[in-house]
Parts: C-alpha cells; structure tokens; sequence
C-alpha cells in the first residue's frame, strides 16, 4: 500500500523550525491525493481515491501520524477502507540540504522493517514527486487544489514525465473519485 506525509522543507532542525513547521501544517489543509504513479499496483482491487485525510505532527520526535482512505470500487459495491501509519522523515542523500526521504511504518515509529521508503523529489505548496523501488514515481497533489482547479499542477506534471520517462497509471480516472473531490 502506498501512503505519504507531505511536510514542508525545512533547512534546519532549531526550535524556531518546529513553530514554522506546525504554523504550515495547521494554516493549510493537510490532505493529499495519489493522482498517478509510474507502476501500476500489484493488488486487486486496486486503492482508488487514495488520499490523506489528516497528518498529526509531533514536535519532539518529527514524525507524524498519517489517516487515510481510498476505495475499493466495482461496477456493483462501493467499499471505503480507513487506515492510519506512522511516518518519519530522514537525511538519505547529500543531494538535499533537507530531509528527503519518508519511511512508513504500521505501528510505532522505526519498529521493525519500513512499510515503505519513498524519496521526495520535489515538492511545493500543491504538489509533490516521489520515487520508492516499492511504487516506482508517484504524483501527490493537494486534495483541495485538485477540487478548485481539477488538473495536477504544470511543474509535477513536467518533472514526472522528465524524472520516470514512463506511463502514468492514474489512480483518480474513476468518476466517482471526482465526486468524492467535491464532497458528494
């Protein structure tokens, strides 16, 4: 299963980045959507709708705790699956000056194997570009800018086709993920 925290950048871990950081998280709207992905799932049915529903930040230990929900849809039945994981950001790579990858994890924080590790590529206020061996490049966006402008944001949308050179496999085709957009 896939599932992502989207935190801001910060450049350094000081007390002043902590206030920062959860000022972001609590002025804006802490919930994502998997548009498309390089890889399509493994998994049948597959998560239609996947998006976060709510990021729980913890000061102390920058973690946090994702929900999140998607859908199992067929032509007869409609089944809403809730979840929660636990994420950690990590310094991977000197190709950043920040944090740049998010482990996920089923119970506590680094208890046992990761569910998943995915690097973040790139990401602003309405997007953000992920790569795992796991899920291949993956395309978040912010579930109310997909609502008001109903397009993934130019930037992702280049960087993606720039980074993975492969087919996207959308996650949100479905019709009744644009009414789960809208709130119907």
């Amino acid at each position: 299963m896939t599932f992502v925290v989207l935190l801001p950048r910060v450049e350094a871990r000081g007390s002043g980045d902590a206030e920062a950081l959860s000022k972001v998280l609590a002025d804006k709207d802490p919930r994502f959507s998997l548009v498309y992905q390089s890889q399509q799932w493994q998994q049948k049915p597959e998560m239609q709708c996947l998006r976060t529903t709510n990021i729980v930040l913890s000061r102390t230990t920058w973690s946090a705790t994702v929900s999140y929900e998607y859908y199992e849809l067929d032509e007869q039945e409609e089944l809403k699956i809730h979840g929660t994981v636990f994420a950690s950001t990590l310094h991977e790579t000197n190709s950043s000056i920040s944090d740049n990858t998010i482990e996920f994890y089923s119970g506590e924080q680094q208890v046992g194997p990761p569910l998943a590790t995915l690097e973040v590529i790139y990401n602003d206020n309405h997007c953000i570009l992920t790569k795992s061996d796991m899920f291949g490049f993956q395309v978040w966006v912010r579930t109310s800018y997909l609502a008001t402008q109903m397009e993934v944001p130019y930037t992702c949308t280049l960087l993606y086709e720039i980074c993975s050179g492969k087919p996207k496999h959308f996650v949100y085709t479905n019709p009744k993920c644009q009414n789960y957009l809208s709130g119907k």
